[in-house]
């Protein structure tokens, strides 16, 4: 066990004793130097190697000079403990006490051996308090003598380790942890800055796009917080093992909530479906990454390969939204020209980022910091992109508004043209009928009044129409059931036109002596399901239902105005009652009579005033009350029923509602001469 220990001693001295090949010297000018040119490093392949071993190495000649031209020593992904070689001295007129400095995170095990002390210990895995020195990097004291003097540091990571050695006076070194710190604090400080501005537009216009951007630059700025060693001295200090994969698994979630903001902002879904699908296999990646990195604190979970494959997907993912954002310009989209300037930028800061990583360029403090750099243009591009798109939007917004103004204008301009011209037909037809009998006229002047009416009945149907397709062009994304239900309340109102234009076209046809009607064979039960179904979509504040009939029941009948009969009551039957209460409709045969019968919950007739009703010009006195009208539609639905040899039921209690069945002959009717 003596001879043992004796011999271990011996390779130890033997390991320290070495001359070194070149020693640097610490100069008087000299405040801050780089050591990279200056060291000579041996890959531990085993992960066992001793200080005899690395003695053995150095003996050998295997100790590998950094290439030249190269500020930092780049040494990717490894699994291998690497060991790193400097020698240094200082002149006798400087000072004695310095910092190695290694201002690279992510490194889970960084030892110092100096002679004759015991090693210092450093790394991802040790608590900031912990270290030898207190520093969001990984540092070390040294004192120099004039005196060459041979310091090892032993590496090893699963994360792609990078080495930017440096030796700092020590003064000069807190000089310069205090002018870092403002620089950063002052990029972190620039995204609080973003993510409130954002939030302040979500508030205003309750667009989630702004709260998934601020959740974006959030987890960024937390990722990039966390990769700068800034997270485990202020958020989460006794947590090291998270620390170490902190930044990689806030890195994963930002890149898939980073492409989800991407598919909203330049709507791939209605665009581009088969990039969005594309997309959206990123945005399971991204998170899949996040869960099994978060996993692998607690699970047997090798992370290297975890690491690999998020620099990959992070070098797909710009490029993939960049070309996303060329499609979208092509359709005239302007604020993709911003958003492609942010997805370039940080698609220039991820390339460089990843090349370094895989040694594919020099490491050098450019390429170390190029994804912070990217990032921050990035997402200042991507605030312009998004004041852009609201601008754009806002101005959509206020012309489809200018022009349902101008509509709606255009419509009482032409609605004021077709009462002049109504009353000027009216007019030439009243001298006409001058010498007729007064209540001829009167009559007459009736129907000025009715016309007068109907005109004003159009506006509903017409600003419904107008204000539905506003709708339609300003909605961001429309689906194909929101287009089908806007067109289902166009078309309805289009039919309620009709229904009007006929309605007052007919209220003159039936008057005359020459009318004729179109008799043709009606099966009740599709008929009426069809007509109430119609009925339904423009009366949507009620519950108008069908009831059941024969499913043979047929009746020879005009179907034109038939139709324009029962409209006429389930409009009625909506107009007085109440919003949300239940209209029904439904046919029955008694003998050879059908019997059409609609019923509904509202005001009610009196007893005294049923007769009356279906005269012209007469209305119930709780009907009239604030319900506007003509008194003209029971008259009508009179009409036509008598034209069928038919007649009209009315069972009506004040303040139950009222049941009105229409009694038709289900076969031919004779036809009157009116």
């Amino acid at each position: 066990m003596r001879t043992a220990f004796k011999f271990t001693v011996l390779l130890w001295l033997m390991a320290f004793s070495q001359a070194p090949s070149y020693a640097f010297t610490v100069s008087q000018a000299d405040r801050e130097l780089s050591l990279n040119q200056d060291i000579s490093y041996w890959e531990d392949k085993t992960g066992k190697a001793t200080l005899p071993s690395v003695s053995a190495a150095v003996n050998a000649g295997e100790f590998v000079a950094v290439p030249s031209g190269s500020d930092v020593l780049n040494l990717g992904f490894t699994q291998s403990a690497n060991w790193i070689r400097v020698t240094l001295n200082r002149a006798p007129t400087i000072a004695e006490n310095w910092v190695l400095e290694i201002p690279y995170l992510g490194i889970n095990q960084i030892d110092l051996y100096t002679p004759g002390q015991p090693p210092l210990l450093n790394g991802s895995l040790i608590p900031v308090e912990n270290r030898p020195v207190y520093s969001r990097f990984y540092a070390f004291p040294l004192r120099l003598t004039t005196q060459p003097t041979t310091y090892y540091l032993r590496v090893k990571s699963t994360y792609p380790i990078s080495l930017p050695i440096r030796l700092v006076e020590q003064r000069h070194f807190y000089e310069l942890q205090t002018w870092e710190n403002l620089f950063q604090f002052l990029y972190f400080g620039g995204l609080i800055s973003l993510l409130i501005y954002n939030l302040m537009l979500f508030i205003m216009i309750r667009d989630d796009k702004y709260v998934i951007y601020s959740l974006f630059t959030l987890l960024t700025g937390l990722a990039i917080f966390a990769g700068n060693g800034y997270a485990s001295i202020y958020l989460w200090s006794d947590s090291p093992h998270w620390d170490a994969i902190a930044q990689p698994v806030l890195m994963s979630l930002a890149g898939g909530v980073g492409v989800l903001f991407s598919t909203r902002f330049l709507k791939t879904r209605r665009f581009l479906p088969k990039t969005h699908r594309a997309l959206q296999v990123l945005i399971g990646l991204f998170t899949a990454l996040a869960v099994l990195i978060g996993l692998s604190l607690n699970l047997p979970i090798p992370q290297p390969p975890l690491f690999q494959v998020l620099f990959l997907i992070s070098l797909l993912t710009p490029i993939l939204v960049s070309a996303a954002c060329i499609r979208n310009i092509r359709y005239n989209i302007r604020s993709a020209r911003f958003f492609l300037a942010a997805w370039g930028i940080l698609c220039l800061g991820v390339l460089v980022a990843a090349a370094r990583v895989f040694n594919l360029i020099p490491s050098n403090p450019l390429t170390l910091y190029a994804f912070q750099i990217s990032s921050g243009l990035e997402m200042l591009l991507f605030s312009l992109a998004l004041a852009y798109r609201f601008q754009s939007e806002r101005a959509k917004r206020e012309n489809a508004q200018n022009a349902l103004i101008s509509s709606q204008e255009a419509t009482v301009r032409a609605l004021q043209l077709s009462e002049d011209r109504l009353e000027k037909a009216v007019g030439a037809r009243t001298e006409k009928l001058q010498q007729l009998l007064l209540s001829e006229q009167q009559m007459v002047e009736q129907y000025v009044r009715f016309g007068a009416m109907i005109a004003h009945e159009f506006r509903n149907p017409l600003n419904t129409i107008a204000a539905q397709a506003s709708i339609l062009e300003m909605e961001p994304e429309t689906t194909v059931e929101k287009t089908h239900k806007r067109t289902s309340v166009i078309r309805s109102a289009v039919h309620r036109l009709t229904t009007l234009f006929d309605q007052w076209l007919e209220s003159d046809r039936i008057r005359t002596v020459d009318n004729q009607l179109n008799l043709q064979p009606i099966r009740m039960e599709p008929w009426l399901n069809q007509l109430v179904e119609s009925c339904r979509t423009y009366h949507d504040q009620h519950m108008i239902t069908a009831l059941r009939c024969p499913s043979d029941l047929t009746i020879i009948a005009d179907d034109h105005l038939l139709q324009i009969a029962v409209i006429n009551l389930i409009d009625n039957a909506a107009k007085y009652s109440a919003p949300g209460s239940r209209i029904s409709v439904g046919a029955t045969q008694v003998d050879r009579f059908l019997g059409i019968c609609i019923r509904d919950h509202g005001c009610g007739i009196s007893k005294a005033q049923i007769e009356t009703v279906l005269q012209p010009y007469q209305r119930a006195d709780q009907a009239s009350s604030g319900v506007p009208g003509t008194g003209l539609g029971l008259a009508f639905v009179n009409r036509i029923v008598e034209l069928h040899q038919g007649r009209i039921d009315i069972d009506s209690e004040l303040g139950e509602g009222s049941s009105i069945t229409l009694w038709l002959p289900i076969s031919t009717p004779v036809v009157e001469r009116v």
